[in-house]
C-alpha cells in the first residue's frame, strides 16, 4: 500500500476511522510515532468528541501521522523483531504458554511477516501489564497506541494493515467489533485475573438505572452503535458461540459506548435483546432463564456508570424513551425478522465504507503514480516547436514511434512475421523484400507468452539472425504478469531500460491481458491495460511496440476484418497491419493507420528461412485473375457459347465465385480477351469468342504457403 508523501495521513483517514467505529483517533507529528497532544491518552487521558477530530483534520495536524488509542475491551500485542529485539522469540514462547492465537488485523510498517501490533477483544475491567516479555509490549487504553495507515515511518516506509488472511487489504480497515477475542487460556495466563485498580461496580437501584439510561442511552443510534450490533448480531449471536457471552460483551460494549457520549444505545440494546431472545428459543436444548436478559442489562450498566454522573444533562420534561423492553414476549419468527433486517442494514453500512476506503485508495494510488506530462503555455509557443519529418524504422508501414497492432486471422501467421520483422530490424534486410529499414535506436525486445520456448527457441534459430547480440527473449508462457500491477510495471520498465530496449514485441493481446482485467471485450479494462503499455514505453525510453492479435473465429466481409474484443484496441494502435489468407491458404498482407496506406498484397514464404516476402496482388485481384482463365478455357472449349452458358461453365470451374463476380469478370474480359457477336435482332444469343492470344491480369504466384 503506497501513499503520497505529500498528502495529509491523518486528515485523509481519520474519518474512514470514525466511521468503522474507533473513537481514540489522535494525530501525531508529520513522519513520527510521538507524541500525541497532551490530555488524550493515559490512564486519565480523555476521549475526542467528532469536533476535536474535524479540528485536527482541518488544522496543522491533518498532515502528521494518525494514532489509534484502544478502547478498554481492545489489547494490542506488539511484536518487534529486528535491530536485535527479540518479540519473535517472546511470541513463541507466549504461545507455547498459552496455546495459538487466532489470526487477526496487524498494523506494521515492515515486511518481516512478524512485527507489528496485532489486535484482539478481551473483557473490560482486568488488569495487563506492560509488557509480555523482551521485544513484545501490551498496548491498551491505559498504555501506548497503534500507529495505523497512512502513516508514515520515520525511515520513510508506510504503515498499513494486514488481513488475519495475511494480505495486504484493499478494502478498508478492521472496525473494533470484528476482531478476534483473546483466548481464555491466554487471558488468564497473562493477567491472572487480576483486576484493573480503578475498576468499581455502581450499585445503583432500578430508579438510578433508569436515570442513567435516560441520560446516556436515548435518542436514536449512531453510525457508531449501529456497527456494533449490526457486528455482534450478523457474527456472534448467530453464530456457533455462546449466545450468553455474546450478549454479555454486546451490552457492556454498548453501555460503555453511552458512557463515551454515543446517542441511541438503548434502541441498540432492545435489538440485542430481540437476537438473543430468538437465539435462546431456537436452540431447545438450552435451559430457558427468564432473568437471564435483565441480569445481563443491568450489570453493564452498573459496570460503565462508575465514571459518569448518574443526573440527566438534558431536560427532564424530554419525553425520551429509555424502556427497555420485555423480550420474553417475543417469538422466534419476530426474532428472525428483526434479525434479517439488522442484517441488512448492516451489510449495507458496511458496503458504504468499503466503497468510500476504495475510492481513497484508488486516489492514493492514481496520486503516487502520476506523472506531470510536458506542456506549453499556449499555441503561441506549441508551433514554435519544429516539425520532424516522418521517419519511417520499415519504410512506408512503420513510423518511428508508432504502437503497430498486428490483427491476424486464426492460423495465419503472425508471430511468423513478427519474428520476420524482427530478423530484418535487427539484420537490416528489406522487410517482406520490399521495404528498407532503418536501424532501430537500440535493441529489440520478444515478450513471448504463446509458444512453447522450445520451439521458439527453434524458429528463432532457423532465421539465422546474424546480429544476434541485438535482440532479447523472454518467455512468458505458464507466468502470470498482470501489467496494470504497479509492481509488474516497475519490473517491466527495468528490464526494458537495462536492456536499452527501442523495439517491444508483446505477444499476443489476449495472453498479455490475463491477470489486467477480467474481460478483453471491456473497453475500460482494456483501456487501462493499453495505456499502461504507452506508460511503460514512455518510462523505459521505448520506441516502438508491435502487439500482435487475432481477428477472431467469425467470418469477416473481405476487407473489413478487426481485431478479436474491445474495439479501443483498434482505436489505441498507431498502424494496423492486417494477415489474411484465402481459400487456397494463400496469405496476404496491408497497411493502414497514420502517415501509412499500403493495399493488400500476397505473400510468399520460404520455409528453409522462414523468410517472407510479397509477391502478389490482393484477394481480389487473384481472383478476377482465376476468373480470367476460367472464361478463357471455357470459350476455348465452347467457341462461341452464349454468354449465359459461359457464366454457367465459369460457375462450375470456380464454384466460389458470385454470380455477380462472373458477370463482372465477364464483362471485362469483353474486348481485352474475347468478343462478341449477335444479340441483333433483340432476342437473338450473344456468342462469345477468344479475341487471339490471352491477356490476362497480373498473376498471383502460389509459390509457398505459409
Amino acid at each position: 500500500m503506497m501513499t503520497d508523501p505529500t498528502s495529509r495521513p491523518y486528515a485523509d483517514a481519520a474519518t474512514l476511522y470514525w466511521d468503522a467505529g474507533w473513537r481514540g483517533i489522535l494525530p501525531l507529528p508529520a513522519g513520527r510515532k510521538a507524541s500525541p497532544p497532551a490530555g488524550w491518552t493515559g490512564r486519565g487521558g480523555a476521549w475526542p468528541s467528532r469536533p476535536d477530530v474535524q479540528a485536527w483534520c482541518d488544522g496543522n495536524e491533518g498532515a502528521g501521522n494518525l494514532g489509534l488509542r484502544l478502547p478498554d475491551d481492545i489489547i494490542g500485542l506488539d511484536v518487534d523483531n529486528y535491530s536485535g529485539k527479540t518479540g519473535a522469540a517472546t511470541l513463541a514462547a507466549a504461545v507455547e504458554r498459552y496455546g495459538e492465537l487466532p489470526p487477526t488485523w496487524r498494523s506494521t510498517s515492515r515486511d518481516d511477516g512478524v512485527s507489528g501490533i496485532r489486535l484482539y477483544r478481551i473483557p473490560a475491567g482486568l488488569a495487563w501489564p506492560g509488557e509480555l516479555g523482551p521485544g513484545t509490549e501490551i498496548i491498551q487504553h491505559i498504555h501506548r497506541y497503534v500507529v495505523a495507515w497512512p502513516s508514515i515511518h520515520p525511515e520513510g516506509r508506510v504503515y498499513r494493515w494486514i488481513t488475519p488472511d495475511g494480505v495486504t487489504t484493499a478494502a478498508g480497515i478492521p472496525t473494533p467489533d470484528e476482531l478476534p477475542p483473546l483466548p481464555d487460556s491466554w487471558i488468564e495466563g497473562v493477567t491472572q485475573g487480576r483486576l484493573f485498580e480503578d475498576l468499581v461496580k455502581a450499585n445503583l437501584n432500578d430508579l438510578e438505572i433508569t436515570a442513567w439510561l435516560t441520560a446516556h442511552g436515548a435518542g436514536t443510534p449512531c453510525a457508531a452503535v449501529k456497527m456494533t450490533v449490526d457486528r455482534y448480531i450478523t457474527e456472534r449471536l448467530t453464530g456457533t458461540g455462546s449466545r450468553h457471552d455474546a450478549a454479555r460483551d454486546a451490552t457492556a460494549r454498548l453501555m460503555r459506548m453511552a458512557a463515551e457520549g454515543h446517542t441511541g444505545v438503548v434502541a441498540a440494546v432492545n435489538e440485542i435483546g430481540v437476537a438473543f431472545r430468538g437465539a435462546i428459543l431456537a436452540d431447545t436444548n438450552r435451559a430457558q432463564d427468564q432473568g437471564e436478559w435483565q441480569r445481563l442489562y443491568i450489570g453493564a450498566v452498573r459496570l460503565a456508570a462508575v465514571d459518569t454522573p448518574s443526573q440527566p444533562p438534558k431536560d427532564p420534561c424530554d419525553d425520551l424513551d429509555v424502556t427497555v423492553i420485555d423480550v420474553s414476549t417475543i417469538t422466534v419468527e419476530d426474532a428472525a425478522e428483526a434479525t434479517r433486517r439488522r442484517a441488512l442494514e448492516a451489510e449495507i453500512n458496511l458496503q458504504r465504507i468499503r466503497r468510500q476506503a476504495r475510492r481513497h485508495l484508488e486516489n492514493e494510488d492514481a496520486t503516487a503514480s502520476f506523472r506531470e506530462p510536458p506542456s506549453t503555455f499556449s499555441l503561441v509557443e506549441e508551433l514554435q516547436i519544429p516539425d520532424e519529418p516522418v521517419i519511417y524504422t520499415v519504410d512506408q508501414v512503420m513510423p518511428t514511434g508508432a504502437n503497430v497492432l498486428l490483427t491476424a486471422q486464426y492460423k495465419a501467421g503472425k508471430t511468423t512475421l513478427a519474428n520476420h520483422l524482427t530478423a530484418c530490424l535487427a539484420d537490416q534486410e528489406k522487410f517482406l523484400g520490399t521495404f528498407p529499414i532503418t536501424a532501430p535506436d537500440g535493441r529489440i525486445a520478444l515478450f513471448n507468452y504463446e509458444v512453447d520456448e522450445r520451439q521458439y527457441r527453434r524458429w528463432l534459430r532457423q532465421l539465422g539472425i546474424a546480429a544476434e547480440p541485438l535482440v532479447s527473449v523472454l518467455n512468458l508462457r505458464g507466468y502470470r504478469l498482470p501489467l496494470t500491477s504497479r509492481h509488474v510495471e516497475d519490473w517491466i520498465v527495468a528490464w526494458l531500460a537495462a536492456r536499452d530496449i527501442a523495439v517491444w514485441f508483446v505477444d499476443p493481446f489476449a495472453r498479455a491481458f490475463v491477470g489486467s482485467g477480467t474481460s478483453e471485450n471491456d473497453n475500460t479494462e482494456v483501456g487501462r491495460f493499453l495505456d499502461t503499455l504507452d506508460v511503460i514505453k514512455t518510462r523505459a525510453g521505448v520506441s516502438q511496440l508491435v502487439l500482435p492479435t487475432h481477428t477472431g473465429r467469425a467470418e469477416f466481409e473481405e476487407g473489413q476484418e478487426r481485431a478479436r474484443g474491445a474495439t479501443r484496441l483498434d482505436d489505441w494502435a498507431d498502424v494496423r497491419w492486417m494477415l489474411t489468407k484465402d481459400e487456397n491458404d494463400v496469405r496476404y498482407f496491408s497497411a493502414t493507420g497514420r502517415d501509412v496506406e499500403y493495399p493488400e498484397a500476397a505473400l510468399v514464404y520460404d520455409e528453409t528461412t522462414r523468410r517472407l516476402r510479397i509477391n502478389g496482388g490482393s484477394r481480389k485481384s487473384a481472383r478476377e485473375t482465376k476468373l480470367d482463365s476460367a472464361i478463357i478455357s471455357c470459350v476455348e472449349a465452347t467457341p462461341g457459347t452464349s454468354k449465359n452458358q459461359l457464366e454457367i461453365a465459369v460457375k462450375q470451374v470456380v464454384p466460389g465465385a458470385t454470380q455477380e463476380e462472373i458477370r463482372a469478370a465477364i464483362g471485362s474480359a469483353v474486348g481485352r480477351i474475347i468478343r462478341t457477336e449477335g444479340g441483333v435482332p433483340k432476342g437473338t444469343a450473344i456468342r462469345c469468342y477468344l479475341t487471339g492470344p490471352a491477356v490476362l491480369r497480373p498473376d498471383t504466384s502460389e509459390e509457398g504457403l505459409l
